[in-house]
């Protein structure tokens, strides 16, 4: 492939985004963001789009599962908030309730939380306390595997989630506490739900997608 120049994107915590990437030549081929020589962000050619916005970008966090994943986080600029993107390939680390997450300082006022392709695992209160979401989006509805455990526990989210076709048997609590969220629906996967699934979604009206659960929880 055709080497492309590096430029410069951004600045952020006083460090210069360095943006640099290979033609399109197979599937395989990639574009990066190093900050400072490391590389913090890199993704299929299918996000180059990514390179027009990249002035938008707040921050980029490493949230890889220790199992060879590579995925970031990009805290996005917005009008009206932020918007957190979940990029790369595999899964994310899990976290603790009590864990002090990196972007700690963002988590109140991201209103969007989009996963791009690639993504397949979202770990453990990894969207916890995004009081401030509104807007849940999954971009490749087939290639979500697992959510974890209050992954997005006391969300914002109004209105109807559809969740992905994911490989768990059981519904966990992923979305207990999101008090605004009237409807969800979930893949014909899912054979049981949860102790605490849904507690504390005070306006939810209907859970659609149940005909092969054979075991309810504690709700």
């Amino acid at each position: 492939s055709t080497a492309m120049p590096n430029c410069i994107a951004h600045y952020y915590n006083g460090s210069a985004m360095a943006i640099s990437a290979t033609a399109p030549t197979t599937s395989k081929d990639t574009i990066q963001l190093v900050v400072n020589s490391s590389i913090k962000f890199r993704a299929s050619v299918k996000y180059v789009y990514y390179v027009m916005y990249f002035d938008a970008v707040a921050a980029v966090y490493d949230v890889s599962a220790d199992d060879g994943s590579n995925v970031s986080l990009l805290i996005v600029n917005t009008d009206y908030g932020y918007r957190a993107e979940l990029v790369g390939n595999g899964g994310t680390k899990n976290y603790a309730e009590t864990d002090e997450k990196p972007w700690s300082e963002y988590i109140g006022e991201i209103t969007e939380i989009y996963i791009h392709g690639g993504v397949n695992s979202i770990g453990d209160y990894m969207f916890a306390a995004t009081e401030a979401a509104r807007k849940l989006v999954f971009e490749d509805s087939e290639g979500i595997t697992h959510i974890g455990g209050r992954a997005f526990y006391k969300s914002g989210f109004f209105g109807e989630i559809n969740l992905p076709s994911l490989d768990d048997a059981t519904l966990s609590s992923a979305f207990e506490g999101c008090v605004n969220m009237q409807s969800i629906t979930v893949p014909d996967t899912v054979t049981a739900v949860a102790d605490n699934a849904f507690i504390g979604c005070l306006h939810l009206k209907q859970v659609s997608g149940l005909s092969n659960v054979a075991s309810v929880g504690s709700c």
